[in-house]
């Protein structure tokens, strides 16, 4: 399986396709930077971490839902 690990954190990267794809497609992305208009994360940088969750729901929790 492929896997990503970014510091410490261990998501697959079919997960974290996943999440930019629901990032990519919400209206709340601020396509220009890649950032979201929320929380102004990154969400290249965000989707990748495990723990982290988007504050518009977008990809919350996805690695609880499994």
């Amino acid at each position: 399986m492929n896997r990503v690990l970014f510091w410490r954190e261990d998501i697959s990267i079919e997960e974290y396709q996943k999440r930019l794809n629901k990032c990519r497609a919400c209206e709340q992305l601020y396509k220009l930077t890649g950032q979201c208009k929320i929380c102004a994360c990154f969400v290249k940088e965000k989707a990748k971490y495990k723990n982290e969750h988007c504050e518009n729901s977008s990809f919350a929790r996805l690695h609880e839902r499994r």
